[in-house]
């Protein structure tokens, strides 16, 4: 065997080796980006939880928060002020499952469900009323969603 041919040789065990480094790299990527996609659903369902765990034990938040979705304007000073939170904490929430879902970190089947959930909640009469004087806190992309969700989930009384 000549000089060239164990350098042509090398060349081929050297190109062989990229490949395989390159495939076993798409193969490390392809897990890792399931397992972000995994724990960013993971995140927000506990994050949704807390806060619907949050509202269910106290009786008289949970009060509030019915009462403001039906009419927010009808709410005392502080349980208006204290719906205001509740609604910035939700929405906030959706948010972030927004630009999370925009990014490719949420799936699609996972992102229907909550923006769904939001979509109900921004129709109803307190939410639709909250909705227009707060959606300027949130970004265009985000507000056109819910402004297109509202428009096509709300009901004809409303």
């Amino acid at each position: 065997m000549t000089l060239d041919d164990l350098g042509n040789l090398g060349e081929l065990v050297g190109a062989i080796a990229v490949i395989a480094s390159v495939a076993y790299l798409a193969i490390q990527i392809r897990q890792n980006t399931r397992s972000l996609r995994a724990s960013a659903f993971h995140n927000l369902s506990n994050n949704i939880a807390n806060f619907l765990g949050t509202v269910a034990r106290d009786r008289e938040l949970a009060s509030i928060f019915m009462r403001g979705l039906a009419r927010w304007r009808d709410l005392t000073p502080e349980e208006s002020q204290r719906f205001v939170l509740l609604m910035m904490n939700l929405f906030s929430l959706h948010a972030n499952a927004y630009h999370q879902h925009a990014q490719g970190a949420l799936e699609s089947e996972a992102y229907l469900g909550v923006r769904m959930t939001l979509a109900r909640i921004a129709c109803s009469p307190g939410g639709a009323s909250w909705w227009r004087h707060a959606k300027h806190l949130f970004s265009p992309d985000f507000i056109a969603l819910v402004d297109g969700d509202r428009a096509r989930f709300q009901q004809p009384d409303d």
